[in-house]
């Protein structure tokens, strides 16, 4: 059922966009869609469940079970009243059990899944068979997804599901619906791999996506061959969806929100500014309590920056309230805590700065009383207004004395490394990146205009307005592999935040890092050092003990990464292979081998680029004579007809004089009316050896217009050559 719609096994290079207005983000958030099918929903008038409070027999989970002396009660169920959506909704303390019956029909089986809200930990069984366990709570709806051996158990008819959950402390909440889903339960797939031993990664990451209800990920490989150090991308792909419509893939260059994990990434931002270095203090057990400042190491940062206050070295003893003074954002007049003029560097860091909370964002009257306090209006809220915030509110707790994990001290953090940096995004980009060439990190909602109103002119998610909208990080494949690569430096991903956000309100990206080595030769000495990297839009996503030396297979990462460790050596080199075009049935292209001197291609040139075909030994050679500015300037054409709408495969033959790239393109032709849309498109590396390319399109239309063109200006005089061309259906 699940199927990867177009993995390349190709040679590309990861191609980014250049500014964050040409970016194409992800617009999940984990805010998700109500499902438009419910199956069974749940609510205070849908599904009627059996219920106890009473540990039951080890059987309950069974269709066979008598739960006939159990209690009758309405979703949803919650053991603080604070939690009640409504007055038929059923009280619990603690732990309850629960049992309904849900019928289905054959269509319904395929697509089924769960959505619902919980507090804190629930397990859910279908006849008998796990279909989900999460720990931790959400504090919105969200899809649950569904086991694959749960889908399994499924048939026709009546089904039993049976429910545990377990809320150790206040508040707890329980509601779930069956609904059908067929977008989360079939994911496409984007983005390449360089060795055909590795594509079953898709299958696999699709199907644990699916299975957790994730309508969004990204997930990269990398490889170090430790010989020589020749580093490569090894598999790099797009799962899921853009958008809450569930209609445009997410591609393998598509970029996510962080949410919570720019904390780590704005954390090494600042330390690495710093003269003097925050130095781990663990606890009796070995584990991570807090860091301490040591203005001993370090002295000789070459990344230090100059305190403007002190004209010295930046140190993480620094006072942090004379910093935000000399940059205009509060005055001493303006603080209400006298205990605030001793906050440190080193307190902001280790959450110890003692600051009140910004206001709850789904709270209006908190919002409303954040502005009120300030004297401003919401289209007037800025990072220097929510600096105002902090200082001017009492503290909850002396500084430095104890650790409070909040988004409030990260924010001055954010709020200092833009002024000291020159700017927050140019020094994330140009210096904590520095030398990766990376262009795909970008902070979001960079003009007030874009954040305050939505099209409708109404207030546009004033959470933002209060905490995080001009500093939210959006960041793709490519800079969270670079990001991990550095992690042992500065500290990102790895180590105390391994496991990015376990974001109870969903609202942004889990980001995950895993890197270990394996010895092939066992000569004791390891041959290659792997590494992964995922972002993830949602939470409760089942990471966990990546980092130990025996993986927990209930992982999703643990058990990627056993599996990677038991390929054989030559899955880490990159292969290709390709049968020849004329002996493939269902070929789109006419004169795939140009045995007829490519009587159905022409080279099309545009603007100020030119070029002509030429045919010897059976293949395409584009002449460029003139590149152009762009690609597209200079372009071998071939029409096709796409008489049915699927996806296809498009695979070739491609070499050039020189090592360059071009663009691959299926799209409308657009000499009768206009109409050059383009269906899918890739840009590729080509070298000077022939090699054969295959790519994956998706979601192609029915056309008898289409075309198929080969993009190879802006090069220079450097041609290019093609040959054993097939596009079919996949």
């Amino acid at each position: 059922m699940l199927k990867w719609n177009y993995i390349s096994t190709v040679f590309l290079t990861l191609f980014f966009h250049c500014n964050s207005q040409a970016i194409e983000r992800t617009d999940l958030d984990g805010h998700f869609s109500t499902p438009s099918t419910y199956i069974a929903e749940g609510g205070a008038n849908g599904i009627t469940w059996r219920y106890t409070e009473n540990q039951p027999n080890s059987d309950w989970v069974n269709p066979s079970f008598d739960d006939s002396g159990w209690q009758i009660g309405h979703g949803g169920f919650y053991d603080n009243s604070s939690n009640s959506i409504d007055d038929n909704t059923t009280p619990f303390d603690d732990t309850v059990w629960l049992r309904t019956e849900v019928e289905l029909t054959h269509i319904e089986i395929e697509s089924a899944m769960f959505w619902g809200r919980w507090d804190d930990n629930i397990e859910i069984y279908i006849n008998g068979i796990e279909a989900v366990v999460k720990n931790g709570w959400v504090s919105t709806y969200r899809y649950l997804g569904m086991s694959d051996s749960a889908r399994n158990a499924l048939h026709t008819g009546t089904n039993t599901i049976a429910v545990k959950v377990n809320s150790p402390g206040d508040p707890g909440f329980f509601d779930v619906s069956v609904v059908s889903t067929p977008a989360i339960a079939d994911l496409p797939v984007s983005g390449y791999s360089k060795n055909p031993q590795l594509n079953w990664i898709s299958n696999y990451a699709a199907a644990a996506l699916s299975e957790n209800g994730i309508p969004a990920a990204s997930l990269a490989i990398t490889r170090r061959r430790v010989q020589d150090g020749d580093t490569q991308v090894m598999y790099a792909a797009g799962f899921g969806y853009m958008e809450k419509e569930f209609d445009t893939p997410v591609r393998h260059d598509s970029i996510f929100r962080l949410a919570s994990v720019d904390k780590p990434v704005s954390f090494a931002a600042l330390k690495r500014m710093l003269t003097g270095r925050m130095v781990k203090h663990l606890d009796e057990n070995g584990n991570l309590d807090y860091y301490y400042c040591d203005a001993s190491l370090d002295q000789n940062n070459p990344n230090a920056v100059t305190n403007p206050v002190t004209g010295s070295d930046l140190t993480c003893a620094d006072n942090v309230l004379d910093l935000l003074s000399y940059y205009g954002a509060v005055n001493a007049n303006e603080v209400s805590d006298s205990r605030a003029f001793n906050i440190t560097i080193t307190d902001i860091l280790n959450f110890q700065s003692g600051f009140t909370a910004r206001p709850n964002p789904q709270n209006t009257t908190e919002v409303n009383n954040y502005y009120s306090h300030l004297g401003i209006t919401a289209q007037e809220s800025s990072p220097t207004q929510l600096m105002k915030w902090y200082f001017s509110n009492n503290l909850t707790r002396d500084p430095g004395t104890s650790s409070q994990y909040n988004s409030d001290g990260a924010a001055v953090v954010r709020f200092l490394v833009g002024k000291l940096g020159n700017g927050l995004e140019n020094y994330l980009q140009n210096q904590l990146l520095s030398g990766s060439s990376h262009t795909d990190l970008h902070i979001a909602h960079e003009y007030p205009d874009e954040r305050v109103v939505d099209s409708s002119g109404n207030l546009r998610e004033p959470w933002y307005l209060t905490h995080s909208a001009p500093f939210d990080f959006w960041i793709g494949l490519d800079d969270a592999m670079a990001l991990a690569a550095s992690a042992e430096t500065i500290g990102v991903f790895k180590g105390i935040y391994g496991y990015g956000r376990n974001d109870g309100g969903m609202q942004g990206t889990q980001a995950v890092t895993s890197e270990f080595g394996k010895d092939y030769d066992n000569d004791g000495m390891e041959d290659y050092v792997l590494n992964y990297t995922w972002l993830i839009s949602g939470s409760n996503f089942p990471f966990g003990q990546a980092e130990s030396s025996q993986p927990d297979t209930q992982y999703i990462d643990s058990n990627l990464r056993i599996k990677l460790l038991d390929l054989p050596v030559t899955a880490w080199e990159p292969q290709q292979a390709s049968s020849p075009c004329s002996t493939q049935s269902g070929n789109l292209i006419g004169d795939c081998t140009f045995t007829a001197n490519g009587s159905v291609w022409s080279v099309d040139s545009y603007n100020d680029g030119s070029g002509y075909a030429s045919y010897s030994n059976q293949e395409l050679r584009i002449n460029v004579t003139q590149p152009g500015a762009e690609h597209w300037y200079v372009q071998a054409v071939t029409p096709v007809a796409t008489s049915s709408a699927g996806n296809y495969i498009l695979t070739f033959q491609a070499r050039a004089e020189n090592s360059r790239s071009i663009v691959v393109n299926v799209g409308h032709d657009g000499s009768d009316d206009g109409n050059w849309e383009s269906y899918y498109q890739e840009e590729i590396e080509i070298t000077q050896s022939m090699k054969s390319y295959t790519l994956y399109l998706p979601k192609i239309p029915t056309d008898n217009n289409a075309r198929l063109d080969f993009n190879v200006g802006n090069a220079g005089i450097n041609d290019v050559f093609i040959d054993e061309i097939y596009l079919g259906k996949d």
